[in-house]
């Protein structure tokens, strides 16, 4: 005998406006507007009219024409300085990705402060201990209520300010990567003869894709450029303050360390580098060979193709 049925899964509802655009604050921090489809990809596979439509915001045309009205401002600046694509992309998604960094900032520090909290909870256990071992009178439970509900708060609220910090600069990098691959496309579209010689069919596509991937996965973390050194001062500063200099062990090993680090980081560099001037070429031939795959199979030039290819992949 059956006592409960879970009932059948809804069928897709095209069109349906991203709820984020009409969520309330709580929804917004605790990302709960996004629970009902989580839900149905739970009960059944997602098929593409369960996926939201977009709001204004977030659609390629308005956010490539914000872009490109402040590029025109850029372009057309008069004070003698030359155009800055940082700062056109700085006026135009600037607001929301400093704003991240504000919820970075918050998070970080309710993090590395929150052992302050733990260790007033275990002065106050000892305390408590100590004096019903001597038969005194122990300090007040609800002290140690107090503590441990004050740490629990700055633990989720850290939490909350973390993922808001991911969601938003995230968000911006999207937005940045979809305005350059957008305004990219526009311009290669309008190059003339001569500079189709210069920017190839393989730098353009190396441009939209790779390029643009590396500016949205740096909007991500370039936070962590300032926390981690406040991070690291916040909370060399605390093993000071309970262990006393023996803390700075820890701390000078990493400084002799950073040089090597940094050669590393430079090597990584460098083969990115002279791996992009290969992948330019890589996406020309491959490009060249869609271009004339009649004359290649006519001619049987199959094999020598895919060897210039491998030859490329293998560098």
């Amino acid at each position: 005998m059956t006592f409960w049925k879970s009932k059948s899964p809804p069928p897709p509802k095209p069109n349906t406006l991203l709820p984020e655009s009409n969520a309330n604050i709580l929804s917004r921090l605790t990302f709960w507007w996004a629970e009902s489809l989580m839900s149905l990809g739970y009960k059944r596979p997602l098929e593409k009219d369960d996926l939201y439509v977009l709001n204004d915001a977030r659609i390629a045309k308005n956010v490539v024409g914000n872009f490109e009205k402040s590029w025109e401002k850029e372009y057309t600046r008069k004070d003698g300085k030359s155009p800055s694509l940082l700062r056109a992309l700085n006026n135009t998604f600037g607001l929301k990705f400093w704003i991240s960094g504000i919820y970075r900032f918050i998070s970080d520090m309710l993090l590395v402060t929150s052992p302050l909290i733990l260790q007033l909870i275990l002065k106050f256990a000892q305390k408590s201990w100590d004096n019903q071992k001597n038969l005194e009178e122990a300090p007040k439970s609800s002290i140690g209520f107090w503590f441990a509900t004050i740490l629990f708060v700055m633990q989720m609220t850290s939490t909350v300010f973390m993922n808001l910090y991911f969601y938003n600069s995230m968000e911006t990098g999207f937005l940045i990567r979809t305005a350059l691959i957008t305004a990219i496309y526009r311009k290669a579209m309008m190059l003339s003869g001569k500079a189709r010689n210069i920017f190839t069919t393989g730098k353009i596509t190396n441009l939209m894709s790779t390029d643009t991937t590396r500016i949205d996965f740096f909007c991500g973390f370039f936070h962590m450029a300032w926390a981690a050194p406040l991070q690291l001062c916040v909370t060399l500063g605390l093993l000071i303050r309970n262990l006393g200099p023996s803390a700075l062990s820890g701390f000078a090993i990493m400084i002799i360390m950073s040089p090597f680090q940094r050669k590393v980081m430079r090597s990584l560099a460098n083969t990115r580098t002279k791996a992009a001037k290969i992948t330019d070429e890589r996406v020309k031939l491959t490009q060249e060979v869609l271009q004339g795959i009649r004359v290649i199979k006519y001619y049987a030039w199959e094999e020598s193709f895919l060897d210039a290819l491998n030859k490329l992949r293998d560098k």
